[in-house]
């Protein structure tokens, strides 16, 4: 008899400020980047703070350079 076994996924929330982000155009840019390296991100972005929250199963440091590699600026926070 087949069982399926079940996998735990662990999905980090994080935030990072992206000071150059200005407009939707930007923040369409930058939820693209992280779709690739995640389809399954959550992402949600703050115009007005200029903040990108994530949660995702990849780590911190494979989201930062997504955006980085997508042109803009990001701080931890």
């Amino acid at each position: 008899m087949y069982t399926a076994s079940r996998m735990k996924i662990e999905f980090r929330k994080m935030q990072f400020k992206v000071s150059d982000m200005t407009c939707g155009h930007c923040a369409q840019t930058i939820e693209k980047a992280i779709a690739k390296v995640d389809s399954a991100a959550v992402v949600g972005v703050d115009l007005a703070t200029k903040i990108v929250a994530v949660e995702s199963n990849s780590a911190a440091p494979s989201i930062k350079a997504a955006i980085v590699s997508a042109g803009f600026d990001v701080a931890p926070l």
